[in-house]
C-alpha cells in the first residue's frame, strides 16, 4: 500500500480478502468447507492479480498523457496551464 493517509486501492482490498480467507480455511475442521475457502481466496488472488494489472494500465495511460503534455509544452516554450516559460517570453 502506498502512505498511510491513502485508502487501499481496490487490489490490495481484494487481496487482503484472499488472505483471510486462507486463513479462515486455515481454521477449519471441515474439509470440504476448507476446499471451498481455498478456491475461493484463489479466485479473489486472481481478482485482486487482474484489478492491480487494471490500476497499473490506467497508470500508465495517465502518466502518458502526462509527459505528452509536457513535451508539447516544451516544444511550445510553454507550461502546461500555457503560460511562457521563464526566460523565454519576447522581449518588448
Amino acid at each position: 500500500m502506498g502512505s498511510q493517509d491513502q485508502k487501499p486501492t481496490r487490489a490490495e482490498r481484494i487481496a487482503q480478502r484472499a488472505h483471510e480467507m486462507h486463513l479462515k480455511a486455515a481454521g477449519l475442521d471441515d474439509p470440504e468447507a476448507s476446499e471451498d475457502a481455498l478456491r475461493e481466496a484463489a479466485r479473489l488472488r486472481v481478482e485482486a492479480r487482474e484489478a492491480y494489472d487494471k490500476e497499473q494500465q490506467e497508470k500508465a495511460e495517465q502518466d502518458a498523457v502526462e509527459i505528452n503534455a509536457l513535451r508539447i509544452a516544451r516544444r511550445d516554450h510553454r507550461t502546461p496551464g500555457g503560460l511562457p516559460l521563464p526566460g523565454t517570453e519576447a522581449v518588448a
